[in-house]
């Protein structure tokens, strides 16, 4: 396995892992801005690692936007963790942002 390979298996590893354990109590508010920001710039760093792993193609992308959808559904089950509409949005976010940021570069800037 390569070494880009291997940093976007961990990296997806990571965002598992951190939907499933518990998060620290913080006044709502703050915890809605870390939470959203953390949610869209994990993902921009999801999708940008399976890019530069396999490329600027339909599989990078459709880990990606698969990867959104199952963590929240992971979390339906996680008693001590709570599905929410809002990190979806975030995750999605951040995968169209991370997308938009490599066509730019792919068809720009070389």
């Amino acid at each position: 396995m390569n070494i880009k390979k291997f940093a976007a298996i961990a990296w997806t590893i990571f965002i598992i892992i951190a939907s499933v354990i518990p998060i620290p109590e913080l006044p709502i508010e703050e915890k809605d801005k870390a939470l959203n920001l953390g949610h869209t710039f994990s993902y921009i760093i999801l999708s940008i690692l399976w890019v530069f792993a396999l490329g600027f193609n339909f599989k990078a992308l459709f880990i990606s936007i698969a990867l959104t959808p199952l963590t929240e559904i992971l979390q339906l089950v996680i008693p001590w963790r709570n599905s929410n509409i809002l990190d979806l949005r975030n995750n999605f976010l951040g995968v169209i942002i991370a997308f938009m940021i490599l066509y730019i570069f792919k068809n720009h800037i070389s």
